[in-house]
């Protein structure tokens, strides 16, 4: 019982650990892919220069909900999601 609640999702860059596979998966997207980082430095690039770059693409930050498909644009609108 231990291990699974402690160590079962683990990630294996920071040693942190998540209650499932998704919540460590999104983990790893935010936290360690630098595709995921590039991705972020380009939309914020392009709307500081007034660019539409939001509007061509979906959000970057996915849900944490179980079942839920919905993406953001920060980690704060995914945050007023799940309070709703």
């Amino acid at each position: 019982a231990h291990y699974n609640a402690v160590h079962l999702y683990q990630c294996e860059s920071c040693e942190k650990s998540f209650g499932s596979a998704r919540l460590l998966e999104i983990h790893i997207e935010e936290r360690h892919d630098s595709f995921f980082a590039a991705r972020r430095a380009k939309l914020v690039r392009e709307a500081s220069e007034g660019g539409h770059g939001a509007g061509r693409c979906e959000g970057l930050f996915r849900c944490l909900a179980e079942g839920c498909e919905e993406r953001f644009w920060s980690p704060g609108l995914r945050r007023t999601h799940l309070i709703r």
